[in-house]
């Protein structure tokens, strides 16, 4: 019976200390390939995949799939649909922070600190201008949203 319980026993710790199984991505597709080209641009694609539609809300996009993006980190998403006509300025900026829009629809906007606590918000359309001389000196995000989705952040200086 003690040889019994020492074999299961050591079977048991061998099962847990054994790493012969990894998860890493895999799919099953009909078709596929990845090309690079002498200018140094790629193209990775996949055909057949069930299940790639991306699911979002006003803040969070979850994709789906095998093809995913790499995560690119800069100083502000932009909505290629609104992007060209929402501008804000000056940055850096010491008194007010100005607000424009080529659009005639009402934007929301956020601004919060770095440890984002929420500093002022508000709608406007057009043209706005922040009174931002009261603010302390530091990074500040500004996020613009319209019709319920982001279409916009910043990072704003105070100097």
């Amino acid at each position: 019976m003690k040889t019994k319980i020492t074999l299961l026993f050591s079977l048991i710790l061998w099962a847990f200390s054994s790493s012969s199984q990894t998860l890493s991505p895999s799919v099953i597709a009909l078709a596929g390939g990845y090309e690079k080209t002498p200018s140094g641009m790629t193209v990775s694609w996949t055909l057949g995949e069930p299940v790639v539609d991306p699911i979002r809300s006003a803040n969070v996009q979850l994709t789906q799939g095998f093809q995913q993006p790499n995560l690119k980190v800069s100083t502000g998403f932009t909505d290629p649909g609104f992007a060209f006509g929402l501008s804000t300025y000056p940055n850096p900026a010491s008194s007010e922070l100005i607000m424009e829009s080529d659009y005639q629809e009402e934007f929301h906007f956020r601004m919060v600190d770095v440890t984002g606590k929420i500093i002022k918000e508000g709608k406007w359309s057009n043209k706005n201008v922040i009174d931002v001389s009261l603010l302390s000196q530091g990074i500040y995000a500004i996020y613009f949203t319209a019709e319920g989705r982001m279409v916009k952040s910043d990072l704003i200086i105070k100097q």
